[in-house]
């Protein structure tokens, strides 16, 4: 039987509402039991449920609020199982609380607060769950089950979106699954971030079925991302993979591997994708006359991406302190354009310039920069310790949160669950270099 075939089946069978909503059903039933005497349980039903967004596409869970019930059941679980909980306020904390705080101030100065409102309070709630995320993060057990549960949620998204080009007759996906993955650059992105996960879990697998699963589960990953047709993705995963390759002791069979797989997904992947690839390298002209305003040209090159940077650049000049307010950049480019196109400023950073004003990118900014420093530290202290979990584990995250931010540069994802995620991941991993908290509690478990 040929992939194509199996993928059909799979598509047919098990990706369908009946099947689905037995699945999710039991699963919910599964976390719910284990979850009240396991709160890391609850916090990764969390990330899994933001990952995949079951309540886009399966009806009996369109109405529920799924994200906020696990938040509450998150905390639940934790007041319940109270002696499992261990939590220091890291600076990067505090560096994330300031974000809040020039979060809210941008809310309250906004042109039209009405427009604010959502993007604030998305934010004042994943900083709740990264505080519930660190306090339930206690041993390298628990984290490497949140690291599994993005690990197979991804799967399932990744397997369904193969699936998809045999059923729906989709080569490439057109969005992603809904939420903070919203269209296909966003899925691009994600699977970007998602990517060195994989090659994480291929070098962990203690048998010869685990790496030739966690393989040919990395190539379905390589080509679900090229049906997103992202250029964005496409940059993001080279600078992951070169995170990853500079910092593998044995690179030439790094190297080796990596020419290997490339070969294979090369054979499937769409000829309209290498189109999308090409065309990065051939709109320099097209962005340099977009930066100076004189673009002109009916031909989508990309550059148009680099005028709505232009016009976010005048909005960060006239509003440098508190931006012009979350969710108002569309709103506002009416004064700056005389011709305006109702879409967002296509890079993170720009939105969140023109938005929270260079106050709030700077902070922005600040948490990454500290992030980074820290799994450097981590990868250093790992091996200086000769600890290749340490090791491994920051090379990954470091190179996740490479693709986020090359990634960023090119679609407006100023909230990503993921994003968030890896910075809450390298903060508890901070705390996990002691080998006090590697595979048991410490005498004192609570403590701020």
């Amino acid at each position: 039987m040929s992939p194509n075939f199996i993928l059909k089946i799979i598509g047919l069978t098990f990706y369908n509402q009946t099947v689905l909503t037995v699945f999710w059903v039991g699963l919910f039933g599964v976390a719910l039991f284990k979850g009240m005497g396991k709160p890391v349980v609850m916090i990764g039903l969390y990330f899994s449920l933001s990952i995949i967004n079951p309540q886009s596409s399966l009806s009996i869970f369109s109405s529920l609020p799924l994200m906020k019930l696990m938040i509450v059941l998150a905390l639940l679980s934790l007041m319940v199982n109270s002696h499992q909980v261990y939590f220091r306020f890291p600076i990067i904390f505090f560096v994330f609380f300031g974000f809040i705080i020039c979060s809210g101030i941008s809310y309250l100065c906004a042109v039209d607060p009405g427009l604010a409102a959502k993007r604030y309070w998305e934010f004042n709630k994943i900083f709740f769950v990264c505080l519930l995320t660190l306090s339930v993060l206690i041993t390298r057990d628990d984290y490497d089950f949140l690291h599994k549960a993005i690990v197979y949620s991804f799967y399932f998204l990744i397997l369904k979106t193969l699936a998809e080009t045999q059923t729906m007759n989709r080569w490439y996906a057109v969005q992603g699954p809904g939420g903070w993955i919203g269209d296909s650059n966003d899925w691009g992105v994600a699977i970007a971030m998602f990517l060195p996960f994989v090659y994480m879990e291929v070098v962990k697998a203690k048998t010869l079925v685990l790496k030739i699963f966690h393989s040919l589960a990395g190539i379905s990953t390589l080509l679900a991302l090229t049906f997103t047709s992202s250029r964005g993705a496409f940059l993001a995963t080279v600078f992951a993979c070169l995170i990853l390759l500079v910092t593998e002791p044995k690179r030439f069979k790094a190297l080796l591997v990596g020419m290997m797989v490339f070969m294979v997904v090369s054979y499937y992947i769409p000829e309209s994708y290498l189109g999308q690839v090409r065309s990065i390298f051939e709109s320099s002209d097209y962005v340099d006359q977009a930066w100076q305003g004189e673009l002109d040209t009916e031909e989508y090159s990309g550059a148009e991406r680099v005028w709505n940077w232009k016009l976010a650049k005048r909005m960060m000049d006239d509003y440098p302190y508190t931006g012009v307010g979350w969710g108002n950049y569309v709103s506002m480019k009416q004064y700056y354009d005389p011709n305006p196109e109702p879409t967002v400023a296509h890079s993170t950073w720009f939105q969140i310039g023109a938005e929270a004003g260079y106050t709030g990118l700077g902070i922005y900014l600040l948490l990454i920069l500290l992030t980074f420093r820290s799994l450097h530290i981590s990868w250093q202290i790992g091996k200086k310790q000769n600890d290749p979990w340490l090791v491994l584990n920051a090379r990954c995250l470091a190179a996740g949160l490479m693709a986020f931010c090359v990634g960023a540069t090119f679609i407006s994802r100023e909230y990503s669950d993921l994003l968030f995620c890896y910075i809450c991941m390298t903060v508890a991993m901070s705390k996990l270099r002691d080998p006090i908290h590697r595979q048991r509690l410490p005498e004192t478990a609570v403590t701020v």
